[in-house]
C-alpha cells in the first residue's frame, strides 16, 4: 500500500510540468483566480495553510494567481496534476486544455536545455524568471 503525503510536498515540478506553467503564465494569470483554487489545493495537500494566507492576501486576481503559482513551483511533482484537479473541480476544465497543449511543451523542451528550464532565455522580459515575482 502507498504512503500517503502528509503536508505540502517540496522542491521543484517536473521540467515538462514547470514549461507547461511557464508558457502559460500569463494565460492563466488572465482566466483563474488564484484564490478559487486554495480550497481544492489545500485538501489535496498540495499546499498548506500558510500558502493559502499568502494567495488570498493577494489585492487583485493577477496577484493571487501568481502567488500561486510561485509556490506551486516549490511544492513538488505532485503539485502540477493538483493543479489541473483544482481547475477541472472549479470550473476552469477549458484553461486546463490550453495548458495540457502537447506540443507547445514538446516546443518547448526543444528550445530549453536545464538551465532554461528554470529561468528561459525565450521568455519574455516579465517572465524571465521562475518562480515570477510577487
Amino acid at each position: 500500500m502507498a504512503k500517503r503525503q502528509l503536508g505540502p510536498g517540496k522542491g521543484a515540478l517536473n521540467p515538462e510540468d514547470a514549461i507547461r506553467l511557464q508558457k502559460n503564465a500569463a494565460f492563466i494569470e488572465s482566466h483563474v483566480d488564484g484564490k478559487n483554487l486554495t480550497s481544492s489545493l489545500l485538501n489535496d495537500s498540495i499546499i498548506d495553510q500558510a500558502d493559502v494566507d499568502l494567495v488570498s492576501a493577494g489585492k487583485t486576481g493577477l496577484q493571487r494567481s501568481r502567488t500561486l503559482l510561485n509556490i506551486l513551483g516549490k511544492r513538488g511533482p505532485r503539485a502540477y496534476q493538483g493543479f489541473l484537479r483544482a481547475l477541472r473541480s472549479n470550473g476552469y476544465g477549458d484553461v486546463t486544455s490550453v495548458i495540457e497543449d502537447k506540443e507547445a511543451v514538446s516546443e518547448g523542451l526543444t528550445e530549453a536545455n536545464e538551465e532554461e528550464i528554470v529561468k528561459p532565455a525565450h521568455a519574455e522580459k516579465s517572465f524571465a524568471a521562475w518562480p515570477f515575482p510577487t
